[in-house]
């Protein structure tokens, strides 16, 4: 039995969205949910994301060609595309086990003296030495250190410092934390219209994005995944980043699908200088710096909209652009710590990862809101013109997963239904990194097939249009 289109409405309006009317079939694999041991709606609340993002698509190409078009979602394909990377291989191999990265060592969850758990997860070893100045301990001592202070106090300068270790939280503990409170009822994907401009039609061509071109200035895997979905459906999708920024090597293989890369460092008056070039022609500028460092930089949503009229501008961050956490630094796995997400997902909160295939439900999951988001502000900018600023966040999408219920058993799943269904939806295509085994596009259209193209390495290509 699939996904019944109540259903579908219903979980698109918990995310402060209104469904499409398009013809939209989810299909296949079994109910859906659990294909994971998670209470969680992972694959209805996935597979309905990208159901939106077909209707929009749909929309789009009718303005095109005066045709609709129906759309089908397999539900537990879209449901292990929240573990793409976990499941991508390179050459045979797992990328995780067998790429080198730059991940930083020191994570972990550690009980604390007051009977709660912290939960360090740094990303990235400049961030985690910072980590380890603030705490005052090393690498050797870090659990001793943890279970002789109190999660609170450690958390709070931790934040102050704008890092991402958080005290692990119940859903109820979340709703009654200053952030938590501004995130319970925040849409998973907030749209607005911040400056005036023509309309602007969507050219299109073989795919209704053809001639539309979008600035990734993010990293990891969130932001990426916004730009590797425009990419899919024919954008001209350029990642910038300074050659020397630091990520995960497995996830630049995972969402660097159909893109361009050049290196661009925003540090420099010429990094910044090169961005504005790029910024005349560009329609979408999609970036996942904290809350207000760009504008810091002069690359505020305001000053590109001043300067590039009808620019769509992408704000993807751990914990949204308001409240107390706009400027704290996150993954996914924190945000799922400080949410309440690891809380009900895990029968032991010590550890990091259950079985199976690890689960970035938040972080495909804003991938693909903002990717939608983009979408809809391109409709909305090719009918009344407009320069567009859409805002999507790791908590906001945590904060709609737990609004949808927990509805399973952990128990019900079995832990080895990922890894067959990242067999069952995978493609072998050649890269930069060597043969990809990577899951294929997650939606079918009856009337055109978008795909993931090829994956190249930073610094591939110029800083400059097709």
């Amino acid at each position: 039995m699939s996904m019944q289109q109540a259903d579908f409405e219903a979980i698109t309006r918990a995310a402060g969205v209104e469904p499409t009317d398009s013809d939209i079939r989810f299909v296949g694999d079994g109910d859906g949910d659990p294909i994971y041991p998670s209470p969680l709606r992972l694959a209805a609340g996935t597979s309905s994301i990208l159901g939106n993002i077909a209707g929009v698509v749909d929309d789009i190409r009718c303005q095109q060609t005066g045709r609709r078009q129906s759309a089908e979602i397999n539900m537990g394909q879209a449901a292990v595309g929240i573990s793409s990377m976990w499941v991508l291989k390179i050459d045979g191999q797992n990328a995780l086990e067998s790429m080198p990265d730059s991940m930083a060592p020191g994570q972990g969850i550690f009980p604390t003296r007051d009977g709660r758990y912290l939960y360090l997860l740094s990303g990235f070893p400049h961030i985690a030495e910072r980590t380890l100045e603030v705490l005052d301990c090393s690498y050797d001592n870090i659990a001793e250190y943890v279970a002789a202070h109190d999660g609170d106090e450690m958390e709070a300068r931790l934040n102050a410092a704008q890092l991402p270790g958080v005290v692990v939280k119940s859903p109820e503990e979340w709703n009654t934390h200053p952030q938590g409170k501004l995130l319970a009822d925040s849409p998973a994907v907030i749209i607005e219209r911040i400056g005036d401009a023509p309309a602007k039609p969507i050219p299109g061509g073989e795919l209704p994005l053809n001639g539309v071109r979008v600035i990734d200035n993010t990293k990891v895997l969130a932001g990426p995944t916004i730009s590797r979905t425009l990419a899919a459906l024919g954008a001209d999708a350029l990642h910038i980043g300074a050659p020397d920024v630091a990520d995960l090597q497995a996830a630049q293989a995972d969402t660097g699908h159909g893109k361009r890369r050049a290196h661009v460092d925003l540090d420099t008056v010429e990094g910044r200088d090169a961005l504005w070039d790029l910024l005349e022609d560009a329609d979408i500028f999609s970036q996942s710096y904290r809350a207000k460092s760009l504008a810091r930089r002069g690359l505020s949503p305001e000053a590109l909209a001043e300067r590039c009229p009808g620019i769509i501008y992408i704000s993807e961050n751990a914990y949204g652009q308001f409240g107390p956490w706009q400027e704290k630094r996150g993954f996914d796995g924190n945000v799922q710590a400080a949410s309440g997400i690891h809380h009900v997902q895990q029968k032991d909160l010590t550890s990091m990862m259950g079985v199976g295939p690890g689960i970035a439900l938040n972080d495909y999951g804003t991938g693909y809101w903002g990717a939608y988001g983009a979408l809809e502000a391109l409709r909305r900018r090719s009918i009344e013109g407009g320069s567009w600023h859409v805002r999507v966040a790791l908590g906001q999408t945590a904060s709609w997963f737990l609004r949808l219920g927990t509805p399973h058993q952990i128990s019900d799943a079995d832990p080895d239904e990922g890894w067959r269904l990242a067999d069952k939806y995978s493609e072998d295509v050649e890269s930069d990194y060597g043969t990809l085994t990577r899951l294929s596009f997650p939606i079918q259209f009856s009337d055109i097939t978008p795909k993931w193209g090829r994956t190249v390495k930073p610094g591939s290509h110029e800083a400059v249009w097709l």
